[in-house]
Order: C-alpha cells, then structure tokens, then sequence
C-alpha cells in the first residue's frame, strides 16, 4: 500500500473516531444542555425526531454509520472576541483598566460618608 493511500485511511479512522465521541458526547450531555446537544446532533446529519428518541443505549460506540450524511458545519457556540481583536477589526472600544482595592475602598468610603 502506497505511503499516501495509508495516510488517507489513517485519516479517515480518525475523523470516524472524533465524529462518533462527538456524536455519544452530544447524547451524554443532552439531559443537560439540551439546545447544544441538539446543534451538535443537528450537524452530525440527524433529524429532530432522531435526537428526540436518542436515549443512553445509543451511546455505545459504533452508532454513526458509514455513508452519514453532515450538515454543513456552523459553530454551536457563538464567538466570544477579545478588546484587541475587536480594536484590531476597527471598531472603537473603550479600555476599562483595573482599579486597585485602593481606589475600590476609597469610592466607597466616600459613598458611605457621602
């Protein structure tokens, strides 16, 4: 077997390997945190009546058949961006800088005599 086609089969193992955990992960934490596991159940190709019926026998490795159809991939969780990468984008942000305990005490010291 040539170097490439093996590398191709070794690549294909892991990507049934990453998708059927993902797979018992989205059924595991179902009971949990159902509209994620759903988003996730979703993009692995299954329909709502599929992931409404999954139950804890379905977590059992061997569960994602070959030939299954993926959704096109979208992130389940919304991106959450950093003050410099906001800044970065051009969008003008305010720098909040920590105050010190310090100043903390003081403001409310000053409430409190106030």
């Amino acid at each position: 077997m040539p170097k490439q086609e093996f590398l191709l089969m070794m690549l294909e193992q892991d990507l049934v390997i990453i998708l059927e955990t993902v797979r018992i992960i989205a059924i595991a934490l179902s009971p949990v945190t159902p509209s994620l596991s759903w988003r996730i159940y979703a993009q692995l190709g299954y329909s709502r009546d599929q992931f409404d019926a999954a139950t804890w026998r379905d977590t059992k490795w061997g569960g994602l058949k070959g030939g299954q159809v993926m959704a096109e991939a979208q992130p389940v969780f919304a991106r959450i961006e950093n003050e410099s990468e906001v800044e970065d984008k051009g969008v003008a942000v305010s720098k909040k800088t920590p105050k010190s305990k310090k100043t903390k005490s003081k403001q409310a010291q000053e409430v409190v005599g106030a």
